[in-house]
């Protein structure tokens, strides 16, 4: 069952502000960090405020390398599931960021400097640069960041569509407190579907995969400098030919040989780090893009786009039938 039947609305997300998910199977999408701080809209500016807040704290740690304080950091972090987003909602399979994947994360972040040379500065950075934590660690660490956020935004949208909430107050589990520095908790009447709570999601938030990408950024930004590179050295990769006249001539190698040959020495985020370790313009190349993508609107999923994915292709002609 979608929100919108429960709501009794129209299915179709251009009249709605949420992801309308079927609350009883898994939407395989992600709230994004990025998506947050780019959304002027209220509800993005809060939910940014307590991202940032979070983040301040886990970074000052991990420079000063606090890890008692880490651990309480990371105490808050596992696998939600008032959204039904993600990979695996309807029963936990431990996917979620615990304490034990983030500790880690966070030893090797400090481990290989990437605060002090300055690619890791805002949360989606951890996605791009680090392994063992993409996407789906990422949103769930987050839902737990801003439920306080998103409770409220459930609660406008249940009065907005006239939809009773539970009668008694509910535990709504922890939220980071910008005030206190620390995760909070706290009971409120809240939305509850078939006796477990639900907390709506701003459909701005989403993205199918991170909007900073890896791969995108190898392939988009790094490979054409290895390119160049391959060309100035005259590698076993550069292209040499004779033209129809007689006359040679000398071409980068193609990106896919370029692409084959790096991930032998690692994965693509170990190579990407080890060609910023070299040459920092990529990164800020890539944050330029990123921006860029976003302001044009280009990392938002359509409305079009949340229709297929929660209701399936052609849901609109079985409505109408």
């Amino acid at each position: 069952m979608n929100f919108s039947k429960l709501f009794d609305i129209p299915r179709g997300h251009e009249h709605l502000a949420f992801v309308d998910v079927d609350f009883d199977l898994d939407t395989r999408l992600f709230i994004d960090p990025t998506l947050i701080e780019y959304d002027p809209s209220p509800i993005g500016r809060e939910c940014h405020a307590l991202i940032t807040s979070y983040f301040r704290e886990v970074f000052d740690c991990i420079r000063r390398e606090d890890w008692e304080m880490l651990w309480q950091l990371s105490m808050f972090a596992r696998e939600p599931n008032e959204t039904a987003l993600g990979l695996s909602r309807n029963v936990p399979s431990g996917r979620g960021a615990s304490p034990e994947i983030l500790m880690r994360i966070y030893q090797d972040i400090k481990e290989q400097g990437l605060l002090d040379n300055g690619l890791i500065h805002n949360p989606a950075d951890i996605v791009l640069y680090t392994e063992n934590f993409g996407a789906d660690r990422m949103s769930d660490l987050l839902t737990n960041v801003i439920r306080r956020g998103l409770h409220r935004f459930t609660i406008e949208q249940c009065f907005m569509h006239s939809y009773a909430l539970s009668q008694e107050s509910v535990f709504l589990g922890a939220f980071w407190s910008p005030e206190a520095g620390c995760w909070g908790n706290a009971s409120a009447p809240t939305l509850v579907v078939h006796g477990k709570k639900r907390l709506l999601v701003p459909k701005q938030f989403v993205s199918k995969r991170s909007v900073k990408d890896t791969s995108e950024m190898f392939m988009r930004i790094i490979i054409p400098y290895l390119q160049e590179e391959h060309l100035a050295a005259d590698t076993s990769l550069v292209r040499h030919g004779v033209d129809r006249k007689g006359r040679s001539w000398t071409k980068p190698p193609i990106k896919a040989d370029v692409r084959k040959d790096e991930l032998r020495y690692g994965s693509i985020k170990n190579r990407v780090c080890a060609y910023l370790n070299r040459d920092f313009r990529a990164a800020e190349e890539y944050n330029e893009f990123t921006r860029h993508k976003l302001e044009n609107d280009g990392g938002l999923l359509s409305d079009w786009e949340l229709d297929r994915i929660t209701y399936g292709v052609g849901w609109q002609l079985a409505e109408d039938a």
